[in-house]
């Protein structure tokens, strides 16, 4: 819980934390052992406790309520010397011890008896609000370192356990295997085999190509030329016969006679 999550409603007694808004105000929370919720109104006056703070004379002009708290909760813590029904010379005395540049101008008994019922409140209910920031943070720094050395604790411890029971497997493996030994008798190894080196098969080499056999082309064969059939001579035409001689008239014969 942060302070921006306290508010004090006027016309209500003690603090409130606030829990969400709605549509027309918003939910709170008592600050007691009740818890009770209630619906806020939009209407009411509701002041965070974030917000407040109290008038100075110094340039600031105020100091945070918070921090008005942190010194009372360091110088008292949460037995205070004083009540809200003390008289005002007390109450402004006491605010004097805590805030000695307040402005008496402007801070009356009145907000000293509201501060000291508020620091009452947040003292039994939420007292995580009065510590600072920074010792905050130191001190989770302190739980986160306590913590991380403690995880180491454990798993180193963890680790040792384990390598102990390592250990341990390890001798009753040792013992098992001595039992056996002493039951049976070692036998001799076997020497191992040469291993012998493996034929190295030769190669066997390419088989030369054996030529084709080339067919011989045939000779084309020669025609034989056709026999020529002489042709017969031209019969001789037969000499022409001689032509007769013409028989000679007789004349001779005619003559003589």
């Amino acid at each position: 819980m942060e302070l921006k999550e306290v508010a004090s409603i006027a016309g209500k007694p003690g603090l409130f934390r606030i829990l969400k808004p709605t549509y027309n105000g918003v939910v709170v929370e008592t600050m007691d052992g009740q818890k009770k919720k209630i619906a806020v109104s939009a209407s009411s006056k509701v002041s965070i406790l974030k917000e407040i703070s109290i008038y100075t004379t110094q340039q600031e002009g105020s100091v945070p309520l918070q921090e008005v708290l942190c010194r009372i909760f360091e110088k008292y813590a949460h037995t205070l010397p004083i009540t809200p029904k003390a008289d005002n010379a007390n109450l402004m005395s006491f605010i004097g011890e805590i805030v000695p540049d307040y402005d008496q101008t402007k801070v009356y008994s009145s907000d000293i008896k509201k501060l000291l019922t508020w620091y009452g409140i947040i003292s039994a209910n939420a007292a995580e609000l009065l510590i600072r920031v920074e010792e905050k943070a130191e001190e989770v720094e302190k739980i986160e370192e306590v913590e991380k050395t403690e995880e180491i604790k454990e798993v180193e411890k963890a680790e040792e356990i384990k390598e102990v029971e390592k250990i341990e497997e390890i001798k009753e493996v040792e013992k098992v295997e001595e039992v056996k030994a002493e039951t049976k008798e070692p036998k001799a190894k076997a020497e191992p085999k040469a291993k012998e080196p493996k034929e190295v098969k030769a190669k066997a080499e390419p088989k030369a190509k054996e030529p084709k056999e080339v067919k011989a082309k045939a000779e084309p064969k020669v025609k034989e030329p056709k026999e020529v059939k002489a042709k017969a001579e031209p019969k001789a035409k037969a000499e022409p016969k001689p032509k007769a001689e013409p028989k000679e008239k007789k004349t001779t014969e005619k003559k003589t006679k």
